[in-house]
């Protein structure tokens, strides 16, 4: 008997070891939800990542398009062979700049406004430059339109022809 008896709660250790199929369904369901989860959070952490660095690429490209702007602006009306042109051999030499559009209404009536595409390295993505003449005809007005994912980026900015600091 005692060996029945030894026997039959072994038995009853084997049957209660273990999992039943219901359990292993349900920790899988759970494992699978909780998986599911932190890969979606994965995937959204990669498209931030992209979408923050294409709105610094365009944030930077705009950046370098109007520094090249007030580079121009600076030497607009320049004359030749004075520090204004930016040449190491006039460095010395005081700068110097035409005056003719001083007496005009519209001083910057000649400037050479130019709207542009700028395109973005090798992403595709385009940024419109539209350059207009401010009302007091004596500063110049950029502004940057880029679209990202259907949100719309822009950038104003105002410059001041070195030229027209001449005019008195």
């Amino acid at each position: 008997m005692s060996h029945l008896k030894s026997h039959i709660s072994k038995h009853r250790l084997l049957i209660c070891q273990g999992f039943s199929l219901a359990e292993v369904l349900i920790a899988a369901l759970i494992l699978m939800i909780v998986i599911m989860a932190v890969v979606e959070s994965q995937l959204s952490s990669f498209r931030t990542i992209d979408h923050t660095g294409q709105r610094n690429a365009i944030q930077a490209k705009i950046s370098e398009d109007l520094n090249m702007l007030r580079n121009q602006s600076d030497r607009w009306k320049c004359i030749e062979g004075t520090s204004c042109t930016g040449l190491a051999t006039d460095q010395d030499i005081p700068m110097r700049f035409e005056l003719s559009h001083c007496q005009q209404a519209n001083p910057l009536a000649n400037y050479p406004i130019e709207d542009a595409s700028l395109e973005v390295g090798s992403s595709g993505l385009v940024i419109e430059r539209v350059m207009t003449i401010n009302s007091s005809n004596r500063h110049l007005n950029v502004n940057y339109i880029s679209e990202l994912d259907g949100k719309i980026i822009s950038r104003s900015s105002t410059i001041a022809p070195e030229a027209l600091k001449w005019c008195g």
